[in-house]
This record gives structure tokens, C-alpha cells and sequence, in this order.
């Protein structure tokens, strides 16, 4: 007999939206990849543009170019599953990786599922505070990763535009683009960074904060959410000091978030190495952070469309060979897709485990009700 327990509908709704979410992220990916395909194929482009047939016969020479690709994504996980291993054993007492690698792929998973990748952080605090830990703490542990990493690619990336090392195809408009970018990426950084070191002033701006929602929404006891957003203040502000004392920890964490970069940054070199595109090593590198810099302000999940166009625009005027439109699709399976599909499997995991620990549940409260 089945009963209709109003938690169960609950979150099978939430799972139905959640899965019409993604379909619907993975359709709009489709139709960007699409449009771009058919501007490469139609109408004067089809004598440039190589059938994916002969592109890919480009590939078997050079196979072992994709294996380095692989291996780089495989390493920048590595490197950044240390750093959050790392963070979370000086916020939270816990250092398995198990649990560091989980908090990467959920912030990298919802980072670009998310316009502006503004979902990554949030999710990994809930993603942590299910595991029992203070709210506080949880919140210190992307707030820190994300410093290290912005600040990371913003050097990397102001490194790339003061060297002038780039492929000929940046224009002085994806330059001014790119200097915006950077500059976007710096503010929060040096925001959160200011408001750690001048606590009272992030208690004032909170209780701000706080004062203009309870007149938008009354509560029924500000008081004692006041107080508890007041512990969780205070135990984010500590363990956020604690981890910029640890200088030997955050000499580490920084060398991690450089290294991902790095890594992430030789993928194009990889693929178009791979499909007969010689260019020079560095400038291929720092034409990466070119062009994730100047699309860093675009509002659409992961920078979908934004990433393939720049890509396209960039190497379409220097790789004569006409496969830059698949280059452009295994650099994105790289960079991009391969971080969704790990965080469905996640998912997919926590739903399965769900399910059981739940099912189990049940089955011990039948067992209790029995007389």
C-alpha cells in the first residue's frame, strides 16, 4: 500500500526539476554547438571547413596529443583535489580525499551550470553542511578556494597580456575585452579578502543586510537569527584566519591553483597538435587566458557559446587546415564537458546512496511498528 508521505513528493518534484534543468542546459548547449557547426559548413565556409572524416584522419598520427590532453585534465584534478584537501583539513579537521575531491566537482559542476558561475560556492557549502559540519566553517572552505583560484588565473592572465606572447589572431578589442575580464575577476577576491581582515566591517554590512530583509519579510524571531548568523560569522572569520596564517599550507594551495590553470591552459595546444595545427606552446597557453578573460563578463552558463565563438574567431584565422571547428569541440569535451559528466555521475551516486539509506529507513520503521 503505498502512502503519501508529503517529504517523498517533495523531493521527487525537486528531482523532476532538476533533471528538466539539465536537459534543458544540455539542449541549449546543442543548439550553440549547432549554429556554430553550420556557420562553418554553409554556405562559403564548406570549401574550408573538413568533413569530420578527413579532419579525424589528422588524429591517428598524433593520438598520443589527446592522451596528453587527457592526462593534463586528469593532473589539474589531482592539483586541485590537494588544494581543497588541504583547505578542508585546516577549516574542518578533515583531510580525505574522498571529500576533497566530492567539494571540487560539485563547485565545478554547478560553477557551469550557473550564469557567471555564480552557483559553484554556494553548493559546496551545502554540499559540506551535509556532512555535519558548522555552517561557518563550510562557507570558509570555497571562499578561500575561490581567492586562490581568481587570483591565480588573474596573474597567469596579466602575465599573458603585459608578455604580448599571444597568437596574432587576438584583436585589440578581445585585448580590451580581456582587461575587463581580469578586473571582473579581481573585485570579489579583494572584496571577501578586505572583509576577513576588517571583520567589524563585514558584521555591520550583514546586520545591514539582514535589517532590509526582515522589513522585505518580517521573521517571527530576529533575534535568534541574528545570533545565529552571528556564530556563523565568527566561526567563517576564524577559519579563514587560521588558513592565511598556515603559510606552508597556502604556499601549497597556491601552487595548485597555479598548476590547474597551467594545465587547463595547454588543452588547446593538445588538441590542435593533435589535429595537425602546429603553433608555439606558450603563445597557444597564453591565448587561453586571453580568451577566458575576455568572455569572463558573459552571463551564460559555463561562458556556453562565448568559449566556442572566441575559439573559433582566434585559431580560424591562423589554422588553415579547416578542422578548427572540431578542435574546438574535443577542447570544450576537455575543459568543459568532462567536469559535467563527473558531475552527474556524482549525482547520479548521492541519488543511488539516497535511495538505499532511505529504502532502509522505511524498512526499520516497519520492523519497529510490527507488534
Amino acid at each position: 500500500m503505498q502512502t503519501n508521505n508529503p517529504q517523498t513528493n517533495s523531493k521527487r518534484r525537486s528531482l523532476r526539476a532538476r533533471l528538466f534543468g539539465i536537459i534543458m542546459f544540455f539542449a541549449a548547449n546543442g543548439i550553440v554547438i549547432w549554429l556554430t557547426a553550420r556557420r562553418e559548413f554553409g554556405g562559403g565556409k564548406a570549401a574550408d571547413a573538413l568533413p569530420l572524416k578527413e579532419a579525424w584522419q589528422q588524429v591517428p598520427g598524433n593520438r598520443y596529443w589527446l592522451l596528453a590532453a587527457l592526462a593534463a585534465v586528469l593532473l589539474a584534478i589531482a592539483l586541485d583535489t590537494i588544494k581543497y584537501r588541504c583547505i578542508l583539513h585546516t577549516a574542518v579537521n578533515d583531510g580525505r580525499i574522498s571529500l576533497a575531491l566530492e567539494t571540487f566537482i560539485v563547485g565545478k559542476y554547478y560553477d557551469y551550470i550557473t550564469p557567471m558561475g555564480a552557483g559553484g560556492q554556494p553548493f559546496q557549502a551545502f554540499s559540506l553542511h551535509r556532512h555535519g559540519f558548522d555552517w561557518g566553517k563550510c562557507t570558509s572552505v570555497p571562499i578561500m578556494a575561490f581567492i586562490l583560484n581568481q587570483a591565480a588565473f588573474s596573474l597567469l592572465a596579466l602575465a599573458s597580456l603585459l608578455a604580448g606572447t599571444a597568437v596574432e589572431g587576438i584583436t585589440p578589442w578581445i585585448r580590451i575585452c580581456a582587461w575587463i575580464g581580469i578586473l571582473c575577476y579581481l573585485v570579489l577576491p579583494v572584496f571577501l579578502t578586505i572583509m576577513t581582515l576588517v571583520p567589524r566591517t563585514a558584521g555591520k554590512i550583514l546586520h545591514g543586510l539582514l535589517r532590509l530583509w526582515h522589513r522585505l519579510r518580517p521573521a517571527s524571531d530576529p533575534d535568534e537569527i541574528h545570533r545565529r548568523l552571528e556564530r556563523s560569522l565568527q566561526s567563517y572569520m576564524t577559519a579563514l584566519r587560521e588558513m592565511w596564517r598556515d603559510r606552508r599550507l597556502l604556499a601549497i594551495e597556491a601552487f595548485c591553483a597555479l598548476g590547474y590553470h597551467l594545465l587547463i591552459a595547454m588543452l588547446p595546444y593538445c588538441v590542435l597538435r593533435a589535429f595537425g595545427v602546429c603553433l608555439p606552446f606558450w603563445a597557444t597557453a597564453a591565448t587561453c587566458f586571453i580568451i577566458y578573460s575576455a568572455i569572463a563578463f558573459i552571463p551564460t552558463p559555463g561562458n556556453a557559446g562565448a568559449a566556442e565563438g572566441m575559439f573559433y574567431i582566434i585559431f580560424s584565422a591562423i589554422a588553415v587546415q579547416g578542422c578548427v571547428f572540431w578542435c574546438m569541440l574535443v577542447w570544450r569535451l576537455f575543459c568543459y564537458y568532462i567536469f559535467l559528466l563527473l558531475g552527474l555521475l556524482l549525482m547520479l551516486k548521492q541519488a543511488v546512496t539516497g535511495l538505499y539509506r532511505n529504502k532502509a529507513d522505511c524498512t526499520e520503521e516497519g520492523n519497529g511498528a510490527e507488534p
